[in-house]
């Protein structure tokens, strides 16, 4: 048993074990996937640069939804002027309250 263990390490570390060299290839590829993670997220802000409103805000509300303070706060701008939805003051002022909870200090001086 034993010397199956270390022939298998043997085999894997001359390259002769391909099982092995796809579960590292593949977890080489999902890390550098989550590297990139944080970029991904920040597109919303892209979007709402370039005066694309609808897919800020389609990028944003899930992250919103999951707490994210930043995306909250844009939500709320987004609602308040009706830029890319339908102008709504009650979901405007529940995601300014939502990411003026969570430290947003922009949300916590507009609400005042």
């Amino acid at each position: 048993m034993k010397s199956g263990v270390h022939r298998k390490l043997l085999n894997y570390f001359l390259g002769e074990d391909k099982t092995m060299k796809k579960f590292t290839l593949s977890l080489a590829f999902l890390l550098l996937c989550l590297s990139y993670l944080p970029l991904w997220a920040g597109d919303y802000r892209a979007a709402y640069e370039k005066n694309d409103f609808k897919t800020a805000f389609a990028l944003a509300k899930p992250l919103a939804d999951k707490g994210d303070p930043e995306a909250q706060h844009m939500l709320s701008g987004l609602y308040k002027v009706g830029w890319g939805v339908i102008k709504d003051y009650q979901l405007a002022r529940k995601w300014m309250t939502k990411a003026a909870s969570q430290g947003h200090k922009e949300a916590q001086s507009s609400l005042g």
